[in-house]
């Protein structure tokens, strides 16, 4: 992991709300990009309802939709159940 998104920061690039804009209809719908690492991949908290919700995934960049296709799951891998879990494994 290189960065861990922040809701405020004095580098806006590094805000969830530039990660949101940035990334929109690029990762799965449902997903919320918090972090990513030196090779611009990206992880992904599921905020979808339901039993994923809060899982995090490991995005892949090089095995991404086209620009004209949509979005899909085949470059997402589940690497922790919770974000807890994650920080955790961070340690």
């Amino acid at each position: 992991m290189q960065t861990l998104y922040a809701l405020i920061s004095g580098l806006a690039c590094v805000t969830l709300r530039h990660r949101l804009s940035a990334y929109k209809g690029r990762v799965p719908h449902g997903m919320l990009p918090i972090g990513d690492d030196p090779a611009g991949n990206l992880y992904l908290m599921d905020l979808s309802p339901g039993e994923r919700y809060g899982r995090i995934y490991f995005w892949d960049h090089e095995i991404e939709a086209d620009d004209e296709g949509q979005s899909h799951q085949k470059n997402i891998t589940l690497i922790s159940n919770s974000f807890i879990e994650f920080l955790v494994d961070l340690y």
